[in-house]
């Protein structure tokens, strides 16, 4: 009997030991990026290296002595760090990039020199422990996995293009004297493979945290539900605050063709948080009182603004779908089917409009025209149809390791059809699965829409399990606020390019994941 309980026992410690083995493996392979990041910007920094030594080292000591505190501060501050880098306020390369790398290897050096510390039996590896500060459990482990073939992917696909430019003059001494690579430059496959890792550790660290533990010594148990609502608070007030000041300042001078964007770094990436923000506060709203009622109408009209104002086509059309959502998970069916009705005849009214006034006098109604109008897809965008079509291209090519990390825009113009007038211009694929597909395979796209998948599927499950309580409407907020920021990325192009997004986007991802997006989950 005592060898037939032992033996699943057994199985359990070996697998336990060989996630252990690999989540050291991956977790040295990013701290040598972040290192290598670190060396680059030092050196680049030149007389500006003030201020890129004070956010490393702030980070690095907050990492050390306190990951959970490290990383919700962080988590708060990410739009206010990408904000300062927009507008040129600190003259430091990619704050945000400084300062989570900073973070990582704080958490992660101090975690071995405390687990150096122990026994030998302790050292040899326990069921859920890594080199760094990224624990497993056993409710999460199928997300840890999927990350972790994701980290895998972008490593080997790292690892692929820098063997393919082993030759290219100045390769190894741009390695650390350049922190970050411009779109078109060959090696900008350095920066979209640290743009992504950053993302999915910073996905596995605060899993790893609101699961009750973090780092070699755990924290006693506790578990921290997600920081949901002071994250989007935070960042919702951010984007307010910059517009004001860009409104002060008449930036940009009226209604030319470019919306408001700081802070982010262009209006779909604007638009793209900015309709997932209002999205959540929409489908948050509860019975208070008249005063707090008020106040978060308030709030979601000023998020409405700002949407309004963003400029990104995609945003809009994301807000009025889920909008519609909001109303049906919501409201009565009556008001619902009302606001279906409300919607119909809008778009009606738009398209009338349209048709009689096909070049209205203010770019914005024209703007607003064109993406109402119903009409052939080429007629709207042709030029997004033809990216897609450059991007199915390149999928059959190489359906399974595709590409190589960062290799769409340069790439993808080889792969036009014949009848695109733009198809010597480089651009990415407006298309976050389409450009993941084809620059590290289908597979990994797969498991990234599984991932985001399953996430949605428990945030909209703890909803209908738990309604009307707060954590289920909790829950419900944050899979509708993922939802319509997902919908943007298949016509926008944030979270393939930008670090912010990607911060924002598996910030979201983990909260779904962790607890449902719902109050702290009791240890039992």
């Amino acid at each position: 009997m005592d060898s037939i309980l032992r033996s699943p026992l057994r199985a359990q410690a070996t697998r336990a030991g060989h996630g252990a083995a690999r989540r050291a493996v991956l977790d040295t392979a990013f701290l040598l990026v972040c290192l290598r990041f670190q060396i680059a910007s030092a050196r680049s920094a030149g007389p500006e290296l003030g201020p890129a030594l004070l956010l490393g080292t702030a980070a690095f000591v907050l990492g050390a002595w306190n990951p959970p505190a490290a990383l919700f501060a962080f988590t708060l501050a990410v739009p206010l760090l990408i904000g300062v880098e927009v507008d040129s306020l600190v003259e430091c390369a990619s704050p945000l990039g400084t300062v989570f790398s900073a973070m990582w290897m704080g958490m992660t050096v101090f975690a071995l020199l405390r687990r150096a510390g122990r026994a030998p039996a302790a050292r040899a590896g326990s069921a859920g422990q890594s080199v760094g500060p990224i624990p497993d459990t056993p409710d999460l482990s199928p997300a840890f996995l999927v990350s972790d073939l994701l980290v895998v992917a972008v490593l080997l696909s790292l690892g692929w293009q820098l063997w393919r430019h082993r030759d290219a003059a100045g390769l190894w001494p741009a390695l650390f004297d350049r922190p970050v690579f411009g779109f078109g430059e060959p090696m900008y496959f350095l920066t979209s493979a640290f743009l992504w890792l950053q993302g999915l550790f910073f996905f596995k660290s605060i899993l790893g945290v609101w699961s009750g533990r973090c780092g070699a010594e755990g924290d006693g148990g506790r578990r921290d539900g997600p920081w949901v609502v002071p994250f989007l608070a935070a960042t919702a007030a951010t984007m307010a605050a910059f517009v004001f000041v860009q409104l002060v300042l008449h930036v940009p001078e009226g209604w030319t063709g470019a919306g408001f964007q700081a802070p982010y770094e262009d209006i779909s990436s604007f638009g793209s948080i900015g309709v997932a923000v209002f999205i959540f506060a929409a489908s948050t709203l509860r019975a208070m009182p008249p005063p707090r009622l008020a106040a978060s109408v308030a709030a979601c009209g000023v998020l409405l603004s700002l949407v309004v104002l963003s400029w990104s086509r995609a945003a809009w059309l994301a807000g009025l779908v889920f909008l519609l959502l909001v109303a049906f998970c919501r409201l009565s069916w009556k008001w619902a089917a009302s606001s279906l009705i409300g919607l119909v005849a809008t778009v009606a009214l738009i398209n009338a409009v349209a048709r009689n006034a096909p070049q209205p006098e203010q770019p914005y109604l024209a703007r607003l025209a064109a993406l109402a109008r119903i009409e052939s897809p080429l007629n709207k965008d042709p030029v997004r149809l033809n990216l897609y079509r450059k991007a199915a291209a390149m999928i059959e090519r190489r359906p399974l390791t595709g590409h190589g990390i960062g290799s769409f825009y340069r790439e993808s113009v080889a792969f036009a059809p014949p009848d695109d007038p733009h198809g010597s211009e480089p651009e990415f694929a407006h298309n976050a699965i389409l450009q993941v597909a084809a620059e590290l395979g289908l597979p990994a796209a797969a498991a990234l829409a599984a991932l985001t998948a399953w996430g949605l599927w428990r945030g909209i499950g703890t909803w209908l399990a738990g309604r009307p309580q707060r954590p289920a409407v909790l829950a419900l907020g944050t899979a509708l606020s993922l939802g319509a920021y997902l919908q943007t990325q298949m016509t926008a192009n944030s979270l393939n390019v930008y670090a912010s997004n990607q911060f924002f986007f598996w910030f979201l991802l983990a909260a779904l994941l962790a607890t449902g997006a719902g109050a702290p989950r009791t240890s039992g």
